[in-house]
Protein backbone atom coordinates (compact mmCIF):
# COMPACT_ATOMS: atom_id res chain seq x y z
CA UNK A 1 0.00 0.00 0.00
CA UNK A 2 1.04 3.55 -0.62
CA UNK A 3 1.59 5.55 2.57
CA UNK A 4 1.90 9.28 2.39
CA UNK A 5 5.00 10.48 4.18
CA UNK A 6 4.76 13.54 6.33
CA UNK A 7 6.86 15.16 9.03
CA UNK A 8 5.24 14.61 12.41
CA UNK A 9 6.32 15.49 15.94
CA UNK A 10 4.72 14.17 19.06
CA UNK A 11 3.98 16.45 22.03
CA UNK A 12 6.99 15.25 24.03
CA UNK A 13 9.28 15.85 21.04
CA UNK A 14 7.92 19.37 20.59
CA UNK A 15 8.97 20.14 24.16
CA UNK A 16 12.24 18.17 24.16
CA UNK A 17 13.84 19.43 20.94
CA UNK A 18 13.83 23.13 21.97
CA UNK A 19 15.22 22.17 25.38
CA UNK A 20 18.04 20.20 23.78
CA UNK A 21 18.81 23.15 21.47
CA UNK A 22 18.87 25.50 24.48
CA UNK A 23 21.99 23.87 25.97
CA UNK A 24 24.43 24.78 23.15
CA UNK A 25 22.93 28.26 22.90
CA UNK A 26 23.51 28.86 26.62
CA UNK A 27 27.05 27.50 26.25
CA UNK A 28 27.72 29.99 23.43
CA UNK A 29 26.70 32.81 25.77
CA UNK A 30 29.19 31.59 28.39
CA UNK A 31 26.79 30.22 30.98
CA UNK A 32 28.91 27.08 31.50
CA UNK A 33 32.33 28.73 31.39
CA UNK A 34 34.72 29.83 34.09
CA UNK A 35 33.97 33.01 35.98
CA UNK A 36 35.78 34.86 38.72
CA UNK A 37 34.51 37.16 41.42
CA UNK A 38 35.85 39.71 43.85
CA UNK A 39 34.74 40.52 47.38
CA UNK A 40 36.07 43.04 49.88
CA UNK A 41 35.63 44.08 53.48
CA UNK A 42 37.11 47.04 55.32
CA UNK A 43 37.23 48.44 58.82
CA UNK A 44 39.22 51.35 60.30
CA UNK A 45 42.44 49.33 60.49
CA UNK A 46 42.37 46.65 57.81
CA UNK A 47 41.18 46.11 54.25
CA UNK A 48 40.82 42.66 52.68
CA UNK A 49 40.19 42.08 48.96
CA UNK A 50 39.69 38.53 47.60
CA UNK A 51 39.72 37.42 43.94
CA UNK A 52 38.44 33.85 43.58
CA UNK A 53 36.67 31.54 41.09
CA UNK A 54 32.88 31.60 41.22
CA UNK A 55 32.39 28.88 38.56
CA UNK A 56 34.74 26.32 37.09
CA UNK A 57 34.94 22.67 36.10
CA UNK A 58 35.79 19.49 37.95
CA UNK A 59 39.53 18.64 38.16
CA UNK A 60 40.60 22.04 36.82
CA UNK A 61 43.25 24.04 38.66
CA UNK A 62 42.46 27.59 39.64
CA UNK A 63 44.15 30.32 41.65
CA UNK A 64 42.88 32.98 44.00
CA UNK A 65 44.46 35.91 45.79
CA UNK A 66 43.82 37.59 49.12
CA UNK A 67 45.16 41.14 49.54
CA UNK A 68 45.51 42.48 53.09
CA UNK A 69 46.26 46.20 53.59
CA UNK A 70 47.07 47.99 56.84
CA UNK A 71 44.96 51.18 56.78
CA UNK A 72 46.05 52.38 60.22
CA UNK A 73 49.00 54.59 61.01
CA UNK A 74 50.58 51.93 63.23
CA UNK A 75 52.48 48.75 62.31
CA UNK A 76 50.62 45.51 62.98
CA UNK A 77 52.84 42.86 64.57
CA UNK A 78 50.61 39.96 63.44
CA UNK A 79 47.57 39.63 61.19
CA UNK A 80 45.92 36.21 61.35
CA UNK A 81 44.07 35.14 58.19
CA UNK A 82 41.67 32.17 58.58
CA UNK A 83 40.50 30.23 55.51
CA UNK A 84 37.35 28.19 56.11
CA UNK A 85 38.31 24.53 56.14
CA UNK A 86 34.80 23.38 55.16
CA UNK A 87 35.11 25.41 51.94
CA UNK A 88 38.67 24.34 51.06
CA UNK A 89 37.81 20.72 51.89
CA UNK A 90 35.91 20.61 48.58
CA UNK A 91 39.18 21.10 46.68
CA UNK A 92 42.40 19.12 46.37
CA UNK A 93 46.05 20.11 45.85
CA UNK A 94 45.52 23.26 47.92
CA UNK A 95 48.73 25.31 48.17
CA UNK A 96 49.28 28.63 49.92
CA UNK A 97 51.97 31.25 49.38
CA UNK A 98 53.08 32.15 52.06
CA UNK A 99 52.65 28.77 53.72
CA UNK A 100 50.01 27.90 56.27
CA UNK A 101 51.22 28.45 59.83
CA UNK A 102 48.90 25.79 61.31
CA UNK A 103 45.60 24.00 60.66
CA UNK A 104 42.71 23.77 63.11
CA UNK A 105 39.43 21.84 62.89
CA UNK A 106 37.77 24.96 61.47
CA UNK A 107 40.42 26.80 59.45
CA UNK A 108 43.72 26.96 57.64
CA UNK A 109 45.64 29.77 59.36
CA UNK A 110 48.16 32.04 57.63
CA UNK A 111 49.99 34.62 59.73
CA UNK A 112 51.33 37.85 58.26
CA UNK A 113 53.93 39.49 60.49
CA UNK A 114 55.15 43.07 60.73
CA UNK A 115 52.54 44.65 58.44
CA UNK A 116 53.61 48.31 58.12
CA UNK A 117 51.19 51.26 57.70
CA UNK A 118 49.67 51.38 54.18
CA UNK A 119 51.49 48.15 53.26
CA UNK A 120 49.65 45.49 51.28
CA UNK A 121 50.48 41.80 51.45
CA UNK A 122 49.16 39.17 49.07
CA UNK A 123 48.35 35.55 49.88
CA UNK A 124 48.10 33.30 46.80
CA UNK A 125 46.05 30.12 46.85
CA UNK A 126 46.00 27.45 44.17
CA UNK A 127 43.53 24.56 44.23
CA UNK A 128 41.90 21.88 42.10
CA UNK A 129 38.14 21.29 41.95
CA UNK A 130 37.35 17.98 43.61
CA UNK A 131 33.60 17.90 44.42
CA UNK A 132 30.69 18.93 42.20
CA UNK A 133 28.12 21.47 43.26
CA UNK A 134 27.81 24.69 45.21
CA UNK A 135 30.41 25.41 47.91
CA UNK A 136 30.32 28.25 50.41
CA UNK A 137 32.83 29.48 52.92
CA UNK A 138 34.52 32.51 54.43
CA UNK A 139 37.90 34.15 54.92
CA UNK A 140 38.55 36.17 58.08
CA UNK A 141 41.51 38.45 58.80
CA UNK A 142 42.19 39.92 62.23
CA UNK A 143 45.10 41.92 63.58
CA UNK A 144 46.12 41.17 67.15
CA UNK A 145 43.70 42.90 69.52
CA UNK A 146 41.59 44.56 66.81
CA UNK A 147 38.29 43.84 65.04
CA UNK A 148 38.28 41.36 62.15
CA UNK A 149 37.20 41.71 58.54
CA UNK A 150 35.38 38.83 56.86
CA UNK A 151 34.26 37.96 53.33
CA UNK A 152 32.00 35.16 52.12
CA UNK A 153 32.88 32.95 49.14
CA UNK A 154 30.51 31.06 46.88
CA UNK A 155 31.81 28.71 44.15
CA UNK A 156 29.97 26.34 41.80
CA UNK A 157 31.84 23.39 40.27
CA UNK A 158 30.48 21.88 37.06
CA UNK A 159 30.81 18.12 36.48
Amino acid sequence: PQIARKFQLHRLQMIGIPLIMLVPILALFGLFGQTAGSVSDTNAQLEMHVDYPTRFRYKMMHAGTVSIQNLSGQPMPTVTVNFDRAYLGNFSNVTFTPDVKFITDMAYVVELTDLQPQETRIISIEFQAEKYGQHQGAITAAPTGAPAVQVSLDTFIFP
